[in-house]
C-alpha cells in the first residue's frame, strides 16, 4: 500500500504512528506541513532535530510544503497530494490534523482519505474554517478523534461525520523504563511542561505563586521544562515578582530533552498545567502515569483524563494562589490523593502502541473492502 501523509514532522506522536504503518510495509509519501522543522524550529532540543532528519530516511518520499500564506498552503498540498497520486499511485491519505491539511485532502479529489482530530485543529476555528471543514470531514472515509469531547465539539458544526474515538496516547513503556526514585527533599517540587505561548498560560501560575507569603514560597520548588516565545518574558517577571532569596524556588530549564522531562517528572511531587484549550495532552498523561498530582485547568479536555486531582479556572489567580497555599499546607485532598486511578486508566485508554495499531487497522481494512475490491 501507498499512503500519502500530511503530517508535522515536529509532532512525536504522527511521527510514531507513521513509523509503524512502515513496520507494516506501507510506502509513506510525507507532506511535512509544520513551519518550521528539524534544527529550524527553535523550541526543539538538536536530539530531535537529529531524529527528525534520521525519520526522513524511511520515508519513500518526503516534501516539506511552505507558503506566504494559509491559503497559498492550502493550494500548494491539495496539488502536491494530487501529483504524488498521479506519479506515484498512491491509494489513499492519512491527514494527522483535521484541519488545513484535511481541508487540503478534499480539494485533491483524491480518496479515499482519513483524518484525525486532534485539539486545536478544531477548537480555535472561525465561520469560514468551519464551513471549508464541514466539506472536508463530510468526505473523509474516517473521522478519528484524541477525545471524546473533540467528537461533541466537532459535532456542532458537522454531525454527520463517520467518527471513531481514538486517544493518541503515550509511549507506557518508555516512561516505566526511565523510572527512577524521587530523591528526598524537603521542599514541595511542582512542575510545569507546557510550552511558553499564550495557550498554555505558564505566566498565570507565575503571577499565581506571587501572591504566597514568603514563608510558603519557602516551601516549595517549582520547574518549568520547556522553552516558547514568552519564555523571556516569565523570566523577567520572576525576577522582579520574588525576592533574590526565592529565585533558586522557580527553575526555568529553557527546553530539554524528552528523557530529561521524564526524569524531571519522576523527581516532582504535583504536575501543573493551566491552559485555556488542550485537546487531550500528553505531558498530562505522562505526569498521570508517573504517579504526580494533577493540579490543571478546568476543561473539558483534562476532565476527560483527570480521575483523582484539582481542577482550577485558568482565570483567577487569587482563586489559584488560595489552591497553591491549600496544597502547600497539607490542608487539601493531595493527602488522600490516589496516583493508582489515573495510572489505570492511561494503561488501559492511552496506551500509544495500541492506539496506533487501531488507526493502522481501520485505515488498512477500509482501503481494502472499501476500495481496492471494488
Amino acid at each position: 500500500m501507498k499512503l500519502t501523509v500530511l503530517i508535522s514532522l515536529e509532532s512525536s506522536w504522527s511521527r510514531d504512528i507513521v513509523k509503524y504503518f512502515i513496520e507494516k510495509g506501507v510506502h509513506i509519501y510525507a507532506l511535512d506541513t509544520s513551519a518550521r522543522t528539524g534544527y529550524q524550529a527553535g523550541n526543539k532540543n538538536r536530539q530531535n532535530a537529529a531524529e527528525i532528519e534520521d525519520f526522513k530516511y524511511t520515508l519513500a518520499y518526503y516534501e516539506h510544503v511552505t507558503a506566504a500564506n494559509t491559503l497559498c498552503k492550502l493550494i500548494k498540498l491539495a496539488f502536491a497530494i494530487r501529483k504524488l497520486k498521479n506519479v506515484h499511485g498512491t491509494s489513499a491519505i492519512f491527514s494527522c490534523y483535521a484541519g488545513m491539511s484535511a481541508a487540503a485532502a478534499f480539494l485533491s479529489f483524491v480518496r479515499p482519505y482519513y483524518i484525525y482530530i486532534v485539539g486545536s485543529d478544531v477548537l480555535f476555528v472561525n465561520l469560514y474554517k468551519k464551513l471549508l471543514y464541514k466539506y472536508s470531514f463530510s468526505n473523509a472515509s474516517i473521522i478519528f478523534s484524541n477525545g471524546k469531547h473533540l467528537i461533541e465539539h466537532t459535532k456542532r458544526f458537522f454531525s454527520a461525520g463517520n467518527y471513531r474515538l481514538n486517544y493518541i496516547g503515550i509511549n507506557t513503556s518508555v516512561v516505566n523504563g526511565h523510572f527512577i526514585a524521587k530523591p528526598y527533599s524537603s521542599k514541595l517540587k511542582f512542575i510545569c511542561t507546557r510550552g511558553f505561548e499564550d495557550v498554555y498560560n505558564n505566566l498565570f501560575i507565575l503571577k499565581s505563586f506571587a501572591l504566597l507569603p514568603t514563608e510558603t514560597l519557602e516551601k516549595v520548588i517549582v520547574t518549568f521544562t520547556s522553552a516558547g516565545d514568552l519564555l523571556q518574558e516569565a523570566k523577567e517577571y520572576a525576577l522582579t515578582a520574588f525576592s533574590d532569596s526565592l529565585q533558586p524556588n522557580f527553575v526555568f530549564l529553557g527546553g530539554i530533552s524528552y528523557e530529561s522531562i521524564i526524569t524531571q517528572l519522576c523527581e516532582s511531587d504535583i504536575y501543573l498545567s493551566l491552559s485555556f484549550s488542550d485537546g487531550i495532552s500528553l505531558s498530562l498523561l505522562e505526569a498521570l502515569h508517573i504517579g504526580l498530582f494533577p493540579v490543571v485547568s478546568d476543561i473539558d479536555g483534562n476532565r476527560e483524563v483527570v480521575n483523582d486531582g484539582i481542577f482550577v479556572s485558568p482565570f483567577s489567580e487569587i482563586e489559584f494562589s488560595a489552591v497553591l497555599a491549600d496544597i502547600i499546607n497539607k490542608k487539601s485532598t493531595f493527602e488522600n490523593f490516589n496516583p493508582a486511578v489515573n495510572k489505570q486508566l492511561v494503561q488501559t485508554e492511552f496506551n500509544l502502541a495500541d492506539n496506533i495499531e487501531k488507526v493502522y487497522t481501520a485505515i488498512s481494512g477500509n482501503i481494502n473492502t472499501t476500495y481496492l475490491n471494488k
